[in-house]
């Protein structure tokens, strides 16, 4: 597989990495850059995991990980959204409890938006790739476009600032929606 046809993977693989960042920018209202950065870093990161991790598995676990990739992200992004709109909405200030900042938080986020990575990775292993120059494209690019997503939700939450927490939550469910629709009803 050629290099340009490996940056279209990885470019396809961050867009949920971009509407996660801005989700996660908005909800911030202040994301510091030092958070910006380590959030980017950690979705990147975990991109490559996934991506290097899929390709030594190869096609010997690639159909169980297909039948629920969908519903392990839609949990994960619904949890965390539904969590940051009723916080939003229900919790005084001093007694919100949820922490978009949190590493385990994080980490959740970036395991459910890498998620499809694993399967790409598996579906390398089929063909004449190298699997370190391909993970180390895949895990570049969400964090580029992560960053470019956080600074875009930093600068929407400013303009949002009290709705800044629930659009926040509701992106997160949106998008769990998305990939659990698209991988139900319209998978090959």
């Amino acid at each position: 597989m050629d290099t340009i046809s490996l940056i279209i993977i990885a470019i396809g693989l961050s867009m949920d990495c971009f509407a996660v960042s801005i989700s996660n920018g908005c909800a911030q209202i202040q994301p510091t850059r030092n958070n910006i950065i380590k959030t980017s870093l950690i979705f990147g990161l975990a991109h490559f995991v996934m991506t290097f991790s899929g390709f030594f598995v190869g096609g010997s676990f690639e159909q169980y990980v297909r039948d629920y990739d969908h519903w392990i992200a839609f949990v994960i992004l619904a949890f965390i959204g539904g969590k940051m709109v009723y916080e939003a909405l229900f919790s005084k200030e001093e007694e919100k409890a949820f922490n978009i900042n949190k590493p385990s938080v994080v980490l959740m986020l970036a395991v459910a938006t890498s998620i499809d990575a694993l399967v790409v990775g598996m579906g390398l292993a089929f063909l004449e790739v190298s699997v370190l120059k391909a993970s180390l494209i895949f895990s570049f690019f969400p964090i580029v476009i992560s960053f470019i997503g956080m600074q875009t939700g930093k600068r929407l939450g400013k303009r949002i600032k009290s709705y800044a927490e629930v659009s926040g939550g509701a992106i997160l469910i949106i998008i769990g929606l998305k990939i659990f629709i698209e991988h139900s009803f319209f998978a090959a």
